[in-house]
C-alpha cells in the first residue's frame, strides 16, 4: 500500500469511526452506531462498482474500469462467500 493509499484509508477510518468490536461495552456501543454509516458507504461503493462493471460500450477507459470493477466485485464476493459466520439477527 502506498503512502497516499494509507492516508486515504486513515481519512475513511476517521470519517466512519471504529467498526471493530473490542469487547468493552462503551466502545462497542460506538461501534454499533458507526455500523449504519459504514454500511451506507460500503453499499454506495459496491453499487458504483456494479454500475461500472455493467458497461458494454466502446470507450477504452470505461472498458478498463468495467474490467477492474468486475475483478473487485469478484474479490468481494469471494470474501463474503468464505464467511462462515451466523446471521446476526
Amino acid at each position: 500500500m502506498t503512502e497516499r493509499q494509507r492516508e486515504r484509508q486513515s481519512i475513511i477510518n476517521t470519517l466512519v469511526g471504529p467498526i471493530e468490536s473490542i469487547g468493552e461495552s462503551h466502545v462497542d456501543r460506538k461501534v454499533l452506531e458507526n455500523m449504519d454509516f459504514a454500511e451506507e458507504v460500503i453499499l454506495y461503493l459496491v453499487d458504483t462498482l456494479e454500475r461500472n462493471a455493467e458497461y458494454k460500450g466502446y470507450e477504452k477507459s470505461r472498458i478498463d474500469i468495467a474490467a477492474r470493477s468486475q475483478m473487485v466485485l469478484r474479490n468481494i464476493r469471494e470474501m463474503v462467500d468464505s464467511w462462515e459466520g451466523q446471521d446476526g439477527e
